[in-house]
């Protein structure tokens, strides 16, 4: 049995499996910057909360080719560090093929960001 709840950006499938229970989220972070680090915890914390499983797993994915995850200490040093290691991995202005339109049809010169996704899957 699959039933949908949808409240805002956020839809719930809870399905039932005899001996399990599976609940899948979508759930939707708006970023302002091209590289940009977020603190998940809490809301995936909630989420699990508002489930009423207490014994499980948690499987996160991104549905963006842009974005990736990654787990980490939360603090400031650490993150500003973070930040510049993947700008430094990965050149916002680089001789990319995917932004030059010979090869690609692709106009948001992206190919960087793409890049620093597949880093952390």
């Amino acid at each position: 049995c699959t039933r949908c709840i949808r409240n805002g950006a956020v839809k719930t499938r809870v399905h039932a499996v005899p001996g399990f229970r599976i609940q899948s989220r979508i759930v939707d972070f708006i970023t302002a910057e091209r590289t940009q680090v977020m603190n998940i915890t809490e809301r995936i914390g909630e989420i699990v909360r508002r489930s009423g499983i207490s014994d499980g797993l948690v499987h996160l994915q991104s549905l963006h080719t842009t974005t990736g995850l990654a787990i980490g200490e939360w603090q400031d040093a650490l993150l500003d560090d973070f930040k510049g290691f993947v700008d430094s991995v990965v050149a916002r202005d680089g001789d990319y093929k995917h932004n030059d339109p010979a090869f690609s049809d692709c106009e948001r010169h992206n190919a960087d960001s793409h890049l620093k996704g597949s880093l952390f899957g």
